[in-house]
């Protein structure tokens, strides 16, 4: 009993302010040597019965030592020039930072890597974060100029939702199935079909400053 109680405590990740005691009660009572109804001769038999029962006891010592320090971790790092307060504001900028592994492994898709040899993998590598590098600059120029145009949400979610922090995946989605085509005869263009740009498409054309006409296709000048 007291081992499966200790081990419940482990699992639990507090052995270090709680441990497992058992504590024993013994209990007795009489019970006739034999049936009928009780008289002035009748004989007893003395029953013992042994009652366990599982306590939690707190390490307080443990504990009030640790909740000084509740709260409170040590940082590293090799910039010698940063204060505390700097050290500290840099650390919370971690979430940040892992938010960009995320468009690096799951948007950009950089996993897995089918190659070989050491200098292939650093060049797809470099490839992958300049990939997400453009996804941060995108980002970037997208909600900035929303701030200043003092646009509080773009509908890019499905259903014309509406989005307040656009990211890079979502505006390169609804640009995907644009296209433009060319109809050729005899390896002649007799006719080109630009992709039709929404609204919404000529708005975040506009707050990223790209012209639209990057969207229509090449005229070829016949000779």
């Amino acid at each position: 009993m007291k081992a499966a109680a200790t081990a419940a405590i482990e699992a639990a990740g507090a052995s270090r302010w709680v441990r497992a005691e058992i504590s024993t009660t013994t209990l007795v009572r009489h019970r006739q040597q034999r049936r009928g109804r009780p008289g002035a001769n009748t004989l007893y038999v003395r029953i013992e019965e042994q009652r366990y029962q599982v306590r939690a006891v707190v390490t307080d010592d443990v504990v009030r030592d640790d909740a000084c320090f509740d709260g409170c971790w040590p940082t590293m790092t090799n910039d010698k020039h940063l204060t505390a307060a700097e050290l500290l504001a840099a650390m919370k900028r971690q979430p940040c930072v892992e938010g960009r592994h995320h468009v690096f492994k799951h948007v950009v898709d950089f996993l897995p890597v089918y190659l070989k040899s050491n200098e292939r993998i650093d060049a797809f590598a470099f490839l992958g974060y300049v990939a997400v590098l453009v996804h941060a600059l995108i980002e970037r120029e997208l909600r900035h100029a929303m701030r200043d145009a003092e646009i509080a949400a773009l509908p890019l979610y499905p259903e014309s939702r509406d989005c307040k922090a656009p990211t890079a995946a979502r505006v390169i989605e609804i640009f995907e199935p644009l296209y433009a085509h060319e109809l050729r005869v005899a390896g002649e263009v007799v006719a080109s079909f630009d992709p039709t740009l929404s609204k919404l498409h000529r708005q975040v054309l506009d707050l990223l400053h790209v012209p639209a006409t990057a969207y229509q296709a090449e005229r070829e000048t016949a000779q």
